[in-house]
């Protein structure tokens, strides 16, 4: 087999210069380098070739190849370090976003109110309640926040935040109910004109809810509040 420039695998003499190409071929006798892609999937095709052919292979081949499959790893690592990085960044500013708008809540409620959503936080932080039951009271705030119209402009502002944040791509039910929580005592202490949409029984289900949650702070301390 003869490979042209493209396939980066040529003859000069006795010295070869192998690059990660498809079909490539290396030696006196050729050995076929079959390798697509590029990351880990480059290097796991290279990395399999060297294991199976290193005895086909001349020293200066081999070294070749370590030196290929050294670099493509050397890739990867950069390639994880940024998306690592990329990550970190990302849930700093959601983090940051989740904390001002518990800000914005947090100051629309009474003390009582604060002092409980913010014990219910620390339960969700702890990882003491099942997925489950997680999710279910998620999708009963959610619903509501869905349905939610204001009279008043500034509070209409912090839902439309809170629907926003929602929007990020990812996120887990517990994150998604560290934006919400904060929501329910909001919703349920509204003085103003709060629309629910059609759904009647919408506002009982949140009562239920916090009801719910607040039993968690309950459990977790061991006795009644």
């Amino acid at each position: 087999m003869t490979n042209s420039s493209s396939d980066k695998a040529e003859r000069s003499g006795d010295s070869y210069q192998v690059g990660v190409a498809i079909g490539s071929a290396v030696g006196h006798q050729p050995v076929v380098v079959n390798i697509s892609g590029g990351g880990a999937e480059a290097a796991l095709a290279l990395a399999r070739t060297l294991a199976e052919q290193r005895h086909r292979l001349l020293p200066d081949q081999v070294a070749a190849l370590e030196e290929q499959l050294r670099r493509l790893q050397a890739q990867m690592g950069q390639g994880f370090a940024d998306v690592r990085a990329g990550q970190g960044a990302l849930s700093a500013q959601l983090e940051n976003a989740i904390g001002t708008l518990h800000a914005s809540l947090l100051a629309r409620l009474d003390s009582q109110e604060r002092r409980l959503t913010e014990e219910i936080l620390a339960v969700l932080a702890s990882g003491a309640v099942a997925a489950d039951e997680l999710d279910r009271h998620l999708a009963v705030i959610e619903e509501a926040l869905g349905h939610a119209q204001m009279a008043d402009p500034a509070a209409q502002a912090v839902v439309r935040q809170a629907q926003e944040l929602l929007g990020v791509p990812g996120l887990d039910a517990l994150h998604r109910l560290k934006i919400t929580l904060p929501l329910l005592p909001f919703f349920l202490s509204y003085e103003g004109e709060l629309e629910l949409g059609q759904q009647v029984n919408l506002e009982e289900a949140l009562a239920a809810v916090w009801r719910a949650m607040t039993a968690w702070v309950r459990r977790a301390k061991g006795s009644d509040l």
